[in-house]
Formats: structure tokens, sequence, C-alpha cells
């Protein structure tokens, strides 16, 4: 059975690629287009943007992740997933 991975990390005011930042703590990142379950575990929500380079937080579309609020899944086969948030939080993020 596969363990948890570690929570990422989402600094204040930074674009996250978040197929990317699953990667760290020597994990194997997730590949992209894989369907993911998200939760926002900071004291601080999440924007999370389906885009395959760093979006524009003004002009974007988006779906806000409440600070532990329910879970978040998006669909297989996006092109890429970003998140920002204006305070330091983290989101985990696993395989669906």
């Amino acid at each position: 059975m596969p363990r948890s991975r570690p929570k990422i990390s989402i600094p204040a005011r930074t674009w996250v690629d978040l197929y990317a930042a699953t990667s760290l703590n020597g994990g194997v990142a997730i590949p992209v287009g894989t369907k993911l379950l998200m939760q926002a575990v900071g004291r601080h929500g999440a924007y999370i943007v389906e885009d395959d380079q760093e979006p524009d937080i003004a002009t974007t579309g988006n779906f806000y992740l409440n600070p532990l609020g329910a879970p978040w899944a998006n669909n297989a086969g996006n092109i890429g997933l970003w998140a920002f948030s204006y305070s330091d939080t983290f989101i985990q993020v696993e395989e669906f």
C-alpha cells in the first residue's frame, strides 16, 4: 500500500506547479494529466488553476481550496496544475 505524500508548501504570492512539487523530498513526481485529490491543510486556502504554464492570478479562472475544507479532485488528462496563495499554506496532494 502506498504511503501518503508529504504536504506541498505554497509560499505566499508564489505559483507552485503541483505535479512537479510531488517529487520533492525524494519522491517520484506524479505524471501530468493524472487525476489528483487535493486538500488545503494549512491555515490558509489556495487558488488552483489547470494550465501548462504559470498563470496570472488576476486574469485566470480558478478553483479555491478552503483551509481544512472538503477535498477537491481535478479531471484526468489535464495539461498542468498550479496553486497560489496570498499567505503561506500547505496542500495535501495524492493520486486519485
